[in-house]
């Protein structure tokens, strides 16, 4: 949809700036370190790759992991999977996605 306001690789923000953590770098092998991540807990990432296609094609993976969501787009499915996993780790580097977000105190600015 023409809606989309990330692009390719890059985190969506809605409501605020997100800053990396002092010392973050991400791996190498994304994908790898999130599953390894969660894996001895038995909790799986969750991939679902759809094709789009605004002026040229592309891929959209949405990520889902615990209560945490994120989006992101490639020119293959790889790449939007690898991309996906980046905003993945790069969100819960200081969020832990199996605790419910407070929604009480969320103010999306909106009244």
């Amino acid at each position: 949809s023409g809606t989309d306001s990330e692009c390719d690789g890059e985190p969506e923000i809605k409501a605020h700036v997100v800053v990396p953590p002092t010392g973050f770098t991400l791996p190498e092998n994304k994908i790898g370190a999130l599953q390894e991540k969660y894996q001895s807990l038995g909790v799986f990432p969750s991939y679902n790759i759809s094709r789009r296609e605004e002026y040229v094609p592309y891929y959209e993976c949405q990520l889902k992991l615990g209560y945490l969501e994120v989006k992101a787009r490639g020119i293959n499915k790889k790449k939007a999977k690898h991309n996906a996993a980046g905003q993945m780790l790069f969100k819960i580097a200081d969020v832990d996605p199996f605790v419910r977000p407070d929604e009480a105190s969320y103010d999306s600015g909106v009244e």
